[in-house]
């Protein structure tokens, strides 16, 4: 599993995933990174900017990670993670070429991008409430050919959310 980005934006060189929540990732700043030519010359200085999109890699990796578990193999095409928001950053120290940056993400809250997920939850954890997941793979309501060609459109993690009540579409 990987990301997307390619040099000079990839901003991970290893990660290890905890576990379902957590995940640990390097990347060593270069010298002769691109950035550095621009952002302060006279003092080579890694760019905050960059700090947060290394982190948003990091969470990103730990998203496909968790999607795999839920619909296997997963397209770069079928999954983008995004930054909603960045509470509370503050730049403690400066980061120089040749630091080895440790950078860790911890998921604290799974969203998911279907409306209907909270109530899923909710109708899960209250006997009261009624649940019925009516999976189109399952009701037969859509011809298998239309499945078919549905899912080859528009890859397996898209299909599941629209045709198979997936919620992890975006994660």
């Amino acid at each position: 599993m990987e990301l997307p980005h390619r040099y000079p934006i990839a901003l991970i060189d290893s990660h290890k995933i905890i576990d379902d929540h957590s995940i640990v990732a390097t990347y060593e700043v270069q010298a002769d990174h691109p950035v550095l030519e621009g952002h302060f010359p006279h003092v080579k200085i890694w760019p905050g900017v960059y700090l947060i999109e290394g982190m948003n890699q990091c969470a990103g990796i730990h998203a496909l990670y968790l999607a795999e578990q839920d619909v296997g193999a997963v397209q770069h095409s079928d999954y983008v993670t995004f930054v909603t928001r960045v509470d509370g950053c503050k730049f403690r120290n400066p980061v120089f070429p040749g630091d080895v940056l440790t950078l860790n993400a911890t998921l604290i809250k799974r969203k998911m991008n279907n409306i209907f997920y909270d109530y899923y939850n909710k109708a899960q954890a209250d006997p009261k409430w009624f649940l019925y997941k009516a999976k189109a793979s399952q009701t037969k309501i859509i011809d298998q050919e239309e499945l078919d060609a549905a899912l080859s459109i528009m890859g397996k993690a898209k299909y599941d959310q629209e045709y198979e009540c997936s919620f992890t579409g975006n994660i």
